[in-house]
This record gives C-alpha cells, sequence and structure tokens, in this order.
C-alpha cells in the first residue's frame, strides 16, 4: 500500500510538473525518496516557493545592476535594507538602535581600503557595502556608523590593533 502511495504522488507530480517544467524528473525521484509522507499539496508548496525565489533573484539582479548604475531608487532601497539588518544585529546584540535612512552615506569607494564599493549578484563580496559602528558598545546612533566595505569591516571585527599592525609590520618587511 505504501509503494502504491508513493508511486500515485510521483506519477501526480512528475504529471503536474512537466506541464510547469519548473524541476526535472531526477530532482523529483531524489524528492520522492527522502519524503515518503509527502503529498501532493507539498509539492505545490514547493513549486510556488521555487517560483518565488526565482521571481525573487531576478528582482535582486535587476536591483544590483541599478545600484551599481548609482539609481538613487536602488541606493535608498539598499539604505532599508542595512537599516533593517542593523536593527536586528542591534537586538541581539542589546545596543541602541536610532538611525534612519538620512544617517546613511553609501560612499562609491571604501573610505578605509579605498577599493569601489558595489553589490555583486548571489552573495556579497568583498568590495559589498557594510555598515560599520565606530564604537561597538554604543550602537547604531547617527555619527557612530559608517559605510565600508565588507572587507574592510571584516578585518576590523576580527583582529584587535596590535594583530593588525603585527601584519602589516610582516608584510612591510618581508615583502
Amino acid at each position: 500500500m505504501e509503494n502504491d502511495e508513493e508511486k500515485y504522488w510521483l506519477d501526480r507530480v512528475i504529471e503536474e510538473d512537466e506541464e510547469n517544467d519548473l524541476l526535472s524528473h531526477q530532482k523529483l525521484m531524489v524528492k520522492a525518496k527522502s519524503r515518503r509522507n509527502a503529498t501532493i499539496r507539498d509539492a505545490g508548496k514547493y513549486r510556488l516557493w521555487r517560483t518565488t525565489l526565482k521571481a525573487k533573484r531576478k528582482k535582486y539582479a535587476t536591483h544590483v545592476e541599478a545600484f551599481n548604475a548609482g539609481d538613487e531608487l536602488a541606493v535608498e532601497q539598499l539604505k532599508n535594507s542595512i537599516i533593517s539588518r542593523s536593527r536586528s544585529r542591534a537586538s541581539s546584540c542589546n545596543v541602541p538602535h536610532t538611525i534612519t535612512s538620512d544617517d546613511i552615506t553609501i560612499p562609491r569607494l571604501c573610505p578605509v581600503l579605498g577599493i569601489p564599493l558595489f553589490l555583486t549578484k548571489g552573495s556579497y563580496s568583498d568590495n559589498s557595502p557594510s555598515i560599520d559602528r565606530i564604537v561597538g558598545e554604543v550602537g547604531y546612533v547617527p555619527g557612530n556608523i559608517r559605510i565600508i566595505s565588507k572587507r574592510a569591516n571584516t578585518i576590523k571585527s576580527s583582529a584587535t590593533l596590535d594583530e593588525v599592525l603585527a601584519v602589516a609590520d610582516y608584510i612591510k618587511n618581508h615583502s
């Protein structure tokens, strides 16, 4: 009985999928084997999720191109995204968060490393804009934040001043 249900489910999903052309037959085989108790409704939810994800990726790719071209609306959307993520981090770090989009200025070059700031499709790169708290304990308040590259922020957040100076001395003496 269980094999009949699984076969029915698999046949039904494959049939629907061929019509919608969203998933390959091979992916469905793996999905059917890994989820014995799956229902047709679950497959529909998965399709909806995949379709939504594809639409979000397409929209994000357009946003990336617009930001890199200097479009003001894309810059404003990025500021709002930065505020949303920083609000979440402020809550988890238990620091104040009072900044607005007017407090954020996104430069074209990283003020620390001098590299160009731009967005990439898919994930963050070393050149992605990143919000930095000048004094971490003060929080995300006006005058205590700046936008720098992700690379500079990673270096700043994971190394002490002595460590950075030691690496700089080593590079200077051994290059």
